[in-house]
């Protein structure tokens, strides 16, 4: 039925723009974040030359999948959109399939930090929107392109991501999904998950032949009957939920107790000094 194969193909353009949108839109909010995530792929690949370009290939990158997204959804040149995406999928694809094999990189980013995909979930998202392509490709017809009309769409599709990406570098992202947001209080969104986790105990040892502090469970004998283990300590720590939107949000004494609520607990306005001291 062609009534039937047309509003299907209609349909599967729309899906395939839409995730176009979608993914662009949520690195065009967080162009600065989308650029770590470009670092991670240039330094996996050997490609360290191009990380002072990563900022711009992050904005760039945004700004193609929204323009091919509105494009698609629009209908203006859907056959060669549809190739481009293809194209891209192809790539993505046998990007994200080394990121769950051989070259692991972790979250891919695809959706910023809108939506937290596995490289298995990401390639086999990938996989699905391939044929997708392909089928929207291969049955697109090819129309003469009324250019002037083709020029006036692709101006607006083109400068409302560029607007959305220079905007927050400029200001705050519009919207932001991050947990350390603003307006978020930190006091109350940490204290509130640290009491969701649990504690253990542990033992601290050193190894007298390599010099090396060494934790062990405190229910591990085995650890008393190393020669080479010095007790050094006993303490407890948190069970850390890796899961948590603050899991990452550590601070530590000198002697490696976790000071982070102590910190955050102090009274008034508290500046924090941050030194990465990666050289030492």
């Amino acid at each position: 039925n062609p009534t039937v194969k047309h509003i299907a193909l209609v349909g599967l353009r729309w899906l395939l723009g839409g995730v176009f949108i979608f993914s662009g839109l949520v690195k065009c909010v967080d162009p600065v974040g989308t650029s770590v995530f470009v670092d991670k792929y240039l330094a996996t690949y050997s490609l360290e030359a191009l990380l002072p370009m990563s900022l711009a290939i992050a904005v760039s990158l945004a700004v193609v999948e929204v323009t091919m997204g509105m494009l698609l959804v629009i209908g203006v040149l859907k056959r060669y959109v549809a190739l481009a995406a293809t194209i891209l999928l192809l790539l993505f694809t046998a990007v994200t399939l080394l990121n769950a094999t051989l070259l692991p990189i972790g979250d891919c980013g695809c959706f910023g930090d809108a939506v937290k995909l596995t490289p298995w979930q990401t390639f086999l998202k990938n996989l699905v929107l391939l044929p997708m392509a392909v089928v929207v490709w291969r049955n697109s017809e090819v129309a003469k392109p009324k250019w002037r009309r083709v020029a006036i769409v692709m101006a607006v599709v083109v400068a409302i991501p560029l607007a959305i990406n220079l905007y927050s570098l400029r200001y705050l992202p519009i919207v932001d999904f991050m947990p350390y947001k603003l307006g978020v209080d930190l006091r109350t969104a940490v204290a509130n998950e640290r009491e969701l986790e649990g504690v253990r105990s542990i033992l601290l040892f050193e190894n007298t032949a390599t010099g090396e502090v060494v934790k062990f469970p405190a229910e591990d004998a085995s650890c008393w009957s190393d020669p080479n283990l010095e007790y050094l300590d006993a303490r407890t720590e948190s069970i850390v939920n890796e899961s948590s939107k603050f899991a990452d949000f550590r601070v530590y004494s000198r002697d490696g107790e976790d000071v982070t609520l102590a910190m955050l607990n102090k009274s008034g306005r508290v500046a924090w000094l941050c030194i990465n001291d990666s050289n030492a």
